[in-house]
């Protein structure tokens, strides 16, 4: 298949789903997108990756490309219908380490890329009704490394600030990412906005 257009495929599900009632949900209708726009396409959901003696998965894999994505959907309080369905978002709040876990993402990608288990690029989607994401937010937070803001350039060592205390256990005190890339914002729907759509090649 063709170089998958992922904003293109964004711009498409926006109009038949601004929103959705989980991540499980956004990753499936962005799978079924993604097939309908690339009919020679296999997909894998929650494909799984052995490393370092630990199983971890992949939300998204395309079988003849090796393409690996990974999916977050971050939500605040929100009830809505659309098409007579009706929508209750929760509010998930703990910005700080969903902003980690998202930059994770990304280094997990460029790690499966430099180790050739994944062709670049690979592509990490953030999906998030919430303007704490997509705003700069105030300066001196533990979690000013890992803002996602619009224009924000990522790259190198990325660390919790000094004063921070245990975070959570399992969270690494510095994430890295191997070279610079640029948040890529998309265009907000009524409901959600595409907070930060990377493509993570190789170093």
């Amino acid at each position: 298949m063709a170089e998958l257009d992922i904003h293109g495929v964004m711009a498409e599900l926006a109009e038949e789903r601004p929103i959705f009632h989980s991540e499980a949900d956004f990753q499936f209708a962005l799978a079924q997108q993604i097939a309908t726009m690339n009919r020679d396409c296999e997909i894998r959901l929650e494909k799984p990756f052995r490393r370092d003696d630990k199983t971890r998965y992949l939300d998204i894999w395309l079988l003849v490309s090796r393409t690996a994505m990974e999916l977050k959907y971050c939500t605040r309080n929100l009830s809505v219908e659309r098409d007579g369905e009706a929508y209750a978002l929760k509010n998930q709040a703990a910005h700080d380490l969903r902003r980690y876990d998202f930059i994770a993402d990304i280094v997990r990608i460029e790690s499966l890329v430099s180790q050739g288990c994944a062709s670049a690029p690979g592509y990490a989607i953030f999906l998030t009704n919430d303007h704490l994401y997509w705003q700069p937010g105030r300066p001196g937070t533990i979690d000013e490394a890992f803002r996602l803001h619009e224009g924000r350039v990522l790259g190198g060592a990325l660390t919790w600030a000094k004063h921070a205390r245990r975070v959570r256990s399992g969270v690494e005190a510095t994430c890295s990412a191997s070279a610079d890339r640029t948040n890529c914002v998309g265009s907000p729907t009524r409901h959600c906005q595409a907070s930060a759509t990377v493509s993570a090649t190789s170093p």
